[in-house]
């Protein structure tokens, strides 16, 4: 069974463009800068393979001897089997874990983080049989043509042996044999390219259950398989697409998948509407399939992720705060998250929020009313008391009750005067000479005060600057006092700041660290100057600009939507502060797998996009593919749309060129068994001789070497050349023409089948003949060991012919 060829490609937010047509031969550079030689390309256009420009090894060893318990030992009983053997990339990463990426060995040489790889089997045989044309293109680019030596495939044969190919060691190049893995052969890598532009997000990552973190990747499943890509922005926010792909044995098949709670589904060839997966469960869907009359039935086992939606209903006094965020109203409130599921969820705050009362009482008496009694509540000297009580809701009602004390004042006059002013009269009495006189009265407020009279002589004001605060947060304020000391020196009568204020005390609000001066005169004309210095504080602004997935949370508030905004905060000099935060809150990449078919039979290629769901761009199809059936009319028809009632099939096709419109097709049945080519020592002189089979097969003449031989002599001389339909355009094929055959085999035998044709034995031995002479007395041939060797030319050997297009 043929191999499936899947080509997956991974583009988000982009559009799919497709880019030159490439044939092979063709240069191609890569993305990352790499570049090689395209040899193979994929039926659908999409890419293909290519190989690199020089070797990565001149000679190393494969491995040792121990069998790698992940990787096929292949050790058919007919070498054609080696042909489904397509896997050289996974091949490549299990030799490598393997043997921990040990550069000592084949698959260890190779650049592989760049996608490159150790080509398999069949892929290093698909390299030999282009390989004029892939020569021709690696010394346009600069590159070395392949040597004439052993290269190694990733393919094992055993726990000692693995498999390599000839590529000219010997006159029958082109030959694949395994050999020891300590024997010392080259290594050419190879890589995927693809050939649709792709316009993706390249700051986002790529992570496929194959391990490969590239935007695209080739696979090759022997059965049913399931294929998953994650994509990652650099803000952590993630979404993930899955496809199967099903290899239609006419066995049931099973898929088992998963998706929240009411959204859309489009996977694997089913859709399901949110109504269908409004509700938590498990949904089952069948559907029959048929690709080339290969039927199966897929049944969809989808798991409905459940969605949480919790209410809660609250009572709460004057605020009240869940999961960080506060609130001081009542209201309806929602809060999302992601569940346990992973799904969107929702929590409901049904809140109501009660007031609490502050009530504040102030009464003011005069001293001799102490202690004073107030409903109940003693004071023994001004000052507050709080009392607790409840509302009916419960919630606190807070009454504080401030008593004053008017003060004493005791008014002391301090007069100064000279000898000459006396005697000095105050209120009735008479002084003479320094002294003191008292009298008691009512206040303003009806509190008995004191006024003193003190008559002296003074000198300097005896007082002192001081400042409710000597720190400041900017945008704070301060008091400044002049107070007097005791004993003084005198009145003060006069103030005069450095402002231009002139009263005992100011108050100051400074931008900056700041020095106040005062000057303070008694009533004697003396005066002094007095100065404070007032540190101001900054307080801190800090803009934190952050990108996060889904929510942020910061200092316990989390915030759901994108934008602006505040928190503000003390800083350690206790000064008011603030953050600024603007929030970018990014949603992951939504992404979808777009199939060309879910279901396929074995031997067809299927191509698997991941796209944004809605996108209808499709893949590039070629006009014609190997495995095509060339029909009478000339036209073609695909191997899964037969049978064609309409159609009768003449050919297969084995090669198309880079219009995708022209090439060659081979004969549905052979035109004789035990058929001798010619006779010995005849040497044909149009036709060119070739020593080796590398050189052989460069020879894609087939229809002007059959028409010379048909030339120097009749059907009892040349009975191989004259047993083609000539006449209908059918010639014997070429050396190199039978090389391409042979390395599509298994498309062409499935082909065949289909329409009734004589399949190429896969489980036996065969021999075809060529019409390249060797020389004289030797022709070229293709065998069932994937090579071109040489016989006598009265050998007997079969014919099948093929034709251009």
């Amino acid at each position: 069974m043929r191999k499936i060829v899947a080509f997956i490609l991974l583009l988000v937010n982009c559009t799919i463009v497709f880019g030159q047509v490439y044939k092979i031969g063709d240069l191609y550079t890569a993305p990352d800068g790499s570049q090689g030689i395209i040899f193979y390309l994929y039926p659908n256009g999409t890419g293909g393979w290519m190989v690199a420009l020089n070797d990565a090894s001149s000679g190393c060893m494969w491995g040792t001897n121990e069998d790698i318990p992940d990787l096929i030992n292949q050790s058919p009983l007919y070498y054609q089997q080696l042909l489904n053997d397509t896997a050289g990339y996974t091949n490549t990463s299990i030799i490598r874990n393997f043997q921990n990426n040990n550069n000592q060995y084949a698959a260890g040489v190779v650049d592989f983080t760049h996608g490159w790889y150790l080509p398999s089997i069949s892929q290093l045989s698909m390299l030999f049989s282009k390989l004029p044309l892939v020569s021709t293109g690696l010394i346009a680019a600069g590159g070395n043509v392949l040597a004439y030596d052993w290269y190694w495939s990733s393919t094992e044969n055993s726990a000692t042996d693995a498999w390599r190919v000839d590529f000219g060691v010997s006159d029958y190049s082109g030959y694949f044999n395994y050999t020891s893995k300590n024997t010392m052969n080259r290594v050419r890598a190879i890589r995927e390219f693809s050939t649709v532009s792709m316009s993706y997000d390249s700051t986002l990552t790529y992570l496929w259950n194959t391990g490969s973190e590239q935007p695209f990747i080739s696979v090759s499943p022997e059965q049913t398989s399931y294929y998953s890509v994650t994509a990652t922005s650099v803000y952590g926010c993630s979404s993930s697409a899955n496809q199967t792909v099903v290899v239609g044995t006419g066995i049931p098949t099973s898929i088992i998948d998963e998706i929240c709670q009411g959204f859309r589904y489009n996977a694997n060839g089913f859709v399901l509407t949110e109504d269908e997966t409004s509700t938590a469960g498990v949904l089952t869907r069948t559907r029959m399939t048929e690709t080339g009359g290969c039927e199966a039935e897929l049944t969809l086992h989808l798991t409905v992720l459940s969605k949480d939606s919790v209410h809660i209903f609250q009572d709460a006094c004057g605020s009240y705060t869940y999961n960080g965020v506060t609130y001081y109203e009542s209201g309806i409130y929602n809060q999302y998250y992601n569940n346990m599921n992973g799904c969107d969820s929702v929590v409901v705050l049904h809140l109501n929020l009660y007031p609490e009362f502050v009530e504040s009482e102030v009464r003011t008496i005069c001293p001799d009313a102490l202690p004073y009694d107030w409903d109940g509540t003693v004071f023994t000297y001004a000052g507050s008391k709080v009392i607790s009580l409840s509302t009916v809701n419960g919630c606190d009602s807070i009454v504080t009750k401030v008593l004053n004390v008017y003060p004493v004042y005791n008014y002391t006059i301090l007069q100064n005067v000279c000898e000459s002013d006396l005697p000095y009269t105050w209120n009735g009495e008479v002084f003479t000479e320094t002294g003191s006189s008292s009298v008691t009265l009512l206040s303003i407020d009806g509190c008995d005060s004191t006024v003193t009279m003190m008559l002296t002589v003074s000198d300097l004001p005896r007082v002192l600057l001081q400042s409710s605060a000597d720190t400041l947060c900017k945008g704070g304020c301060a008091t400044l006092q002049v107070v007097s000391m005791v004993p003084s020196s005198g009145e003060i009568v006069s103030y005069l700041w450095d402002n231009g204020e002139t009263q005992s005390s100011i108050v100051v609000s400074p931008n900056y660290s700041d020095n106040y001066m005062v000057t303070v005169s008694n009533a004697d004309g003396c005066a002094v100057v007095l100065d404070k210095e007032i540190m101001v504080l900054n307080g801190d602004s800090v803009l934190l600009l952050q990108n996060s997935c889904g929510n942020y949370t910061l200092n316990d508030v989390t915030y759901q939507e994108s934008g602006t905004y505040f928190q503000y905060f003390h800083n350690k000099n206790g000064c008011d502060s603030v953050v600024v935060l603007q929030l970018t809150i990014s949603a992951a990449p939504q992404t979808i797998i777009s199939a060309s078919a879910d279901s396929i039979c074995p031997g067809d290629v299927v191509s698997l996009h991941v796209l944004i769901e809605g996108d209808s761009n499709s893949l590039l199809k070629h006009n014609v593919s190997i495995g095509d059936i060339l029909c009478t009319d000339s036209s073609f028809v695909k191997f899964s749309d037969w049978p064609d009632p309409n159609k009768i099939a003449m050919g297969i096709v084995f090669y198309v060129d880079s219009t995708g419109e022209h090439g060659w097709a081979v004969h549905l049945n052979d035109q004789g068994n035990n058929i001798r080519w010619g006779t010995l020592t005849s040497d044909i002189i149009p036709l060119a001789n070739y020593a080796i089979g590398r050189d052989a097969s460069t020879d894609f003449d087939g229809f002007v070497n059959t028409q010379s031989i048909r030339a120097v002599g009749d059907a009892g001389v040349y009975p191989a050349a004259w047993l083609v339909d000539v006449n209908n355009g059918w010639y014997l094929p070429s050396a190199g023409q039978l090389n391409l055959l042979y390395v599509s085999l298994s498309l062409i035998n499935n082909s065949l089948m289909m329409v009734g044709g004589t399949p190429f034995p896969i489980n036996a031995p065969f021999g075809y003949w060529s019409s390249t002479e060797q020389s004289q007395n030797n022709v070229w041939y293709l065998s069932s060991l994937g090579t071109i060797g040489i016989n006598p030319k009265n050998s007997t050997f079969s014919i099948r012919s093929v034709r251009s297009f």
